[in-house]
């Protein structure tokens, strides 16, 4: 294997897929292999969020409505969307290997018109639907032994009174979308 290879293939560490539903509204799937965690990113906030495991008839989330504080909340639980909704959306699972069904909403009618000159807005070909970008993929917190030497050493020669831990994931596959 040449050094610009990967040892990997996307294809061999995360499955995903999206489909468009209409102007505002995506559904995406997504898989890791070996990993109970993966992450969209989003250029534009969604506004709203519901995701379940695929085969599952249960919606683990549930549709976002404001309160009195104009602060979303999720029926049934304590989770809350900002107004102006969220550019990140971090999937956890129990298990391994899970696969997440993940519907997401964006705020098409917040187009911010200040970014487009009045030439732009006046003579550029209107699409059907606004493209929406972002980044989607999954991570690995876990260690394996023998997956990753340098860490392996640094457990060898850690002191039995200490411990060691990981703020971020050790590694993180993602690649970009556009729906």
């Amino acid at each position: 294997m040449s050094s610009q290879e990967a040892p990997y293939a996307w294809d061999d560490l995360v499955v995903s897929s999206a489909k468009r539903i209409d102007a505002d509204v995506a559904i995406f799937t997504l898989r890791g292999k070996k990993t109970k965690s993966c992450v969209m990113r989003f250029d534009q906030n969604v506004i709203e969020v519901h995701v379940r495991r695929a085969g599952s008839d249960h919606d683990d989330t549930s549709i976002p409505v404001h309160d009195d504080n104009d602060m979303e909340v999720v029926p049934g639980s304590d989770y809350f969307m900002p107004p102006k909704g969220v550019p990140l959306v971090q999937l956890f699972s129990r298990d391994w290997d899970t696969t997440f069904e993940v519907k997401v909403r964006w705020n098409t009618t917040a187009v911010d018109s200040e970014k487009q000159s009045l030439w732009q807005t006046f003579f550029t070909r209107r699409e059907k639907w606004p493209r929406q970008t972002g980044r989607i993929g999954c991570q690995w917190h876990e260690n394996i032994e023998g997956r990753l030497p340098a860490l392996d050493e640094l457990f060898e020669h850690l002191p039995s009174w200490a411990t060691l831990t990981v703020k971020r994931p050790l590694l993180t596959a993602d690649r970009a979308f556009l729906v």
